[in-house]
């Protein structure tokens, strides 16, 4: 997927904060749309402490990955620990792992706030992508097995599968986004160097 789609995808249908309830159904000053509360609270029950925090980290990337958290609005451990009923802490590691991401800024006495990202930053961050990538596929390539071709194969045609579907939500497309990357991630750990593999985690968590 290229920088240009992705940039399209996080600018698509963004909305600033509003302070009052207004067309696009937020709530009075997260700029959090009703569709936003119920993605993120319709997190499964029963969830050991590493799913639960997996679960609301990963909600909150989805919403600002998608547009459906515009930059600049305004996001708080109160707020979104009453949207997940959930406790502050998840909610606070996971603001703490997405700010280490860069896709949201700390406000002293504020909360947070998403971050607003222009072309020029993904451009750069999907050319080193690239270079990354290359090498990992370069090194993976010497050492697959076949379990590593089936598990390769079995992602892609996931993919596939979520890319074909009719009348697609922001949802879907962020899964396909997602298993995209995850193939990223699983050429880089078959390439077997693990620093390799950390550098690129660090930039597929950006972009």
């Amino acid at each position: 997927m290229g920088h240009k789609q992705l940039a399209r995808m996080r600018t698509a249908k963004q909305r600033p904060s509003q302070l009052d309830e207004g067309k696009d159904g937020s709530e009075p000053g997260d700029g959090m749309s009703r569709s936003s509360r119920r993605q993120v609270a319709a997190l499964p029950k029963g969830r050991t402490k590493n799913t639960l925090r997996d679960s609301v980290y990963g909600s909150l990337k989805a919403m600002i990955i998608t547009g459906q958290l515009a930059p600049g609005a305004r996001v708080t451990e109160n707020e979104l620990a009453t949207t997940l009923n959930v406790s502050r802490t998840p909610v606070r590691e996971a603001l703490n792992r997405i700010e280490r991401d860069g896709l949201v800024e700390r406000r002293p006495h504020q909360g947070y706030a998403v971050k607003e990202f222009g072309i020029k930053m993904f451009r750069e961050a999907f050319e080193v992508r690239e270079l990354l990538d290359g090498y990992a596929t370069e090194l993976a390539t010497a050492k697959i097995t076949a379990a590593g071709k089936q598990r390769l194969k079995d992602m892609v045609a996931e993919c596939e599968r979520l890319a074909s579907l009719a009348n697609r939500s922001r949802e879907d497309m962020f899964q396909e986004l997602q298993v995209g990357m995850d193939i990223h991630r699983a050429v880089a750990e078959i390439s077997g160097n693990e620093m390799l593999c950390s550098l690129l985690n660090g930039i597929l968590d950006k972009c």
